[in-house]
């Protein structure tokens, strides 16, 4: 079977790579399209040379594509042209699915029912197969639509998170990770992952909030820091455009730097806590690590949700069992009456968490019900699809 694999973004190799990786050993051509006016440097994380070498170049040859008619030159003799979301390359897929190229989507996080939930049944007409995280949020976003709608979201097959397949790569261990980010190998680490975008607020309130609420929560997380002796390690995005003052707060400050092995994941395996907001589904990473976390709320649901999504992003993060509210992470709300005396209570004398075998367990319960079995096995499930559909 011949593959290639759409990656206009760099943060698609991040669910990209695990696939391209199982399919090299199963034996499958592979090779990786990109956009020729796609951001600058691309290419050097796709091909040996760039973030890739220590792993082995999963892809193959990356080769640039210029429009349409390129695009359909380089994917003539390929079976799949795999992409990550529904909403991926729209104009390229038109014109090649009209010559017979095949095209499969992956999920991102839950992007694809989202995408589904805004765009109406017929998304999925515009693809050979579409795949979503899970069996429990399809089933929640199909009742929670109308008929019809919800019949088109069970054509999605849940197969799992392929970015958590890099949790089996070799050195994706504690030591291994502490070791490679020069992290101290004793001592306690709290990663702090401010994703700080509300998808319903003013630009206004936005400005205002940066001002005078988040310096005051961000402070209040290096307090908890220091009492507890812990090393203060922000992670955050290019597209967060966090304040000068962040950086300094920090003791480590970490961008967007690799997606396979994927920092982010790298990072939360150096940890002993986690404390994101607000909002952030990095929540799946670290549920699926099993690391204690702290969930800071600076917005209600209403003005950080997009409409369409709500429901379902409250029952599995929202809601008890949820990714943000489990006996393995705790939610803090940063609005509301008093909330600012709270969270300076919990500066000054909140406990050190740790998991219990108990919590633990709900750690795995949130994950799996919203992203899927956290096996390593997402890409062979993946890649048994698309051969059993090229009747191979």
């Amino acid at each position: 079977m011949r593959l290639a694999f759409w990656i206009p973004r760099s943060n698609h190799l991040k669910i990209l790579a695990p696939v391209a990786r199982m399919a090299r050993s199963r034996g499958h051509e592979r090779l990786a399209l990109y956009p020729l006016a796609s951001l600058r440097g691309l290419k050097d994380d796709i091909v040996p040379g760039g973030g890739m070498d220590s792993l082995a170049d999963p892809f193959g040859p990356a080769i640039g594509i210029g429009g349409e008619v390129d695009a359909e030159i380089h994917l003539r003799d390929v079976d799949w042209a795999v992409a990550v979301g529904l909403r991926t390359a729209p104009a390229i897929r038109a014109y090649t699915r009209a010559s017979g190229v095949k095209w499969a989507a992956l999920d991102s996080s839950g992007d694809n029912l989202l995408y589904l939930l805004e765009g109406g049944k017929d998304a999925l007409a515009e693809w050979d197969l579409a795949t979503t995280l899970a069996e429990a949020p399809r089933q929640a976003a199909a009742i929670a639509s109308e008929e019809d709608f919800g019949r088109a979201l069970y054509e999605l097959e849940p197969i799992g998170y392929p970015e958590l397949d890099q949790l089996a790569l070799p050195g994706m261990t504690r030591e291994a990770c502490r070791a490679k980010w020069n992290l101290p190998a004793g001592g306690r680490i709290v990663l702090f992952a401010p994703a700080a975008r509300p998808a319903q607020l003013s630009r206004l309130r936005r400005w205002w909030w940066g001002r005078r609420d988040y310096p005051f929560i961000a402070r209040q997380v290096r307090r908890f820091c220091d009492r507890h002796g812990a090393l203060l390690l922000t992670k955050t995005r290019a597209k967060h455009r966090d304040p000068a003052w962040l950086v300094g707060l920090s003791d480590r400050y970490v961008g967007e730097t690799c997606y396979y092995p994927f920092d982010l994941l790298e990072l939360l395996l150096a940890s002993d806590l986690v404390v994101g907001g607000f909002g952030s589904a990095m929540a799946i990473e670290a549920a699926a690590i099993q690391r204690p976390q702290i969930w800071l709320q600076a917005w209600p649901p209403g003005a950080s949700e997009w409409p369409a999504w709500a429901s379902v992003r409250r029952k599995f993060f929202f809601d008890a069992g949820g990714l943000w509210n489990h006996a393995g992470a705790r939610t803090m709300l940063c609005y509301g009456p008093r909330w600012r005396e709270h969270l300076r209570h919990w500066a000054d004398w909140g406990a050190w968490p740790i998991l219990s075998d108990f919590a633990r367990g709900q750690n795995h319960h949130a994950v799996t019900r919203w992203a899927g079995a956290v096996d390593g096995k997402v890409s062979e499930r993946f890649l048994d699809l698309l051969e059993e559909r090229s009747g191979r």
